[in-house]
């Protein structure tokens, strides 16, 4: 914006009166440029236009004529005026100025604000060192979404509930509110349930439980891996033929029997496996 009490230099096109939209370069002279500050007549510019080429025209203004008694803060206006015989008048343009410069202040009033807002800017900074750094570390887009996922699943049917309260055709506003109030009315239900999920089972306990899992209903797998492992290698091999034979699967340390075949007088064979 053009400042008060600084020169201004003002361009406009110089249309031709007798052909409309042809641009020329009229030849100015005395009283074709005038300038109405507020509340004065009209009177001839200090300079006269000069032509730019193309039809283009422009005036510089002096600083005198750029000074309105603008006080701090204000904005004002100038009309200025172009008139040839050649060419379409221009009548009433409005040029704004603003003051800028510095006001009513003396140079030891403007030093002691100048001072005052240094003190309050210097005063202020260690506050606002402390409470940014007393924002919390921002988590990460996991946690985020973790927590936010165990909110809804443990309390879904109070989500579903605060979402029924919303009005019809609520805004993405409400929807918002909503769900953010159903997760923080239940936050301390989500703690607790974040607390009771078990820690992972380490690989001995995992060994344990497969160990024991029952394969018949009498025996577990690792009751039923240590008969195998007994059998010799050719136990499938030994025969049975002779009325009161017997044939026995003992134990890795042979100290003790697993398995007990035996083929009765009347030829019945039976496998026991006696009570450890």
């Amino acid at each position: 914006m053009p400042v008060q009490g600084q020169s201004y230099t003002f361009q406009f096109p110089a249309v031709s009166s007798g052909s409309p939209g042809v641009k020329i370069s009229p030849v100015w002279a005395s009283g074709d440029a005038k300038i109405t500050k507020p509340g004065a007549a009209p009177v001839n510019m200090t300079n006269l236009p000069t032509n730019n080429g193309g039809g283009n025209s422009q005036v510089v203004l002096t600083a005198a004529e750029m000074s309105i008694g603008l006080t701090d803060g204000q904005v004002g206006e100038i009309l200025i005026e172009f008139t040839n015989g050649i060419m379409v008048p221009l009548l009433g343009v409005t040029i704004e100025i603003a003051f800028n410069g510095p006001g009513t202040l003396t140079a030891a009033e403007r030093a002691l604000q100048s001072a005052a807002i240094d003190a309050a800017v210097a005063d202020n900074f260690a506050a606002v060192l402390a409470a940014i750094a007393a924002l919390p570390a921002a988590p990460s887009a996991a946690a985020n979404a973790a927590a936010v996922d165990t909110a809804v699943a443990d309390n879904f049917a109070a989500v579903l509930a605060a979402v029924a309260a919303v009005p019809a055709s609520p805004s993405a506003g409400d929807v918002a509110t909503a769900v953010d109030s159903a997760v923080a009315d239940n936050f301390a239900a989500v703690l607790a349930a974040v607390a009771a999920v078990p820690a992972a089972p380490t690989t001995s306990a995992i060994a344990v439980a497969v160990r024991d899992v029952s394969v018949d209903g009498d025996r577990t797998l690792g009751e039923a891996a240590a008969l195998a492992a007994a059998m010799p290698a050719n136990a499938g091999e030994v025969p049975i033929t002779a009325a009161g034979g017997v044939i026995k699967f003992r134990n890795a340390a042979n100290t003790a029997d697993l398995i007990v075949g035996a083929i009765s007088s009347t030829g019945v064979r039976t496998f026991t496996v006696p009570a450890p």
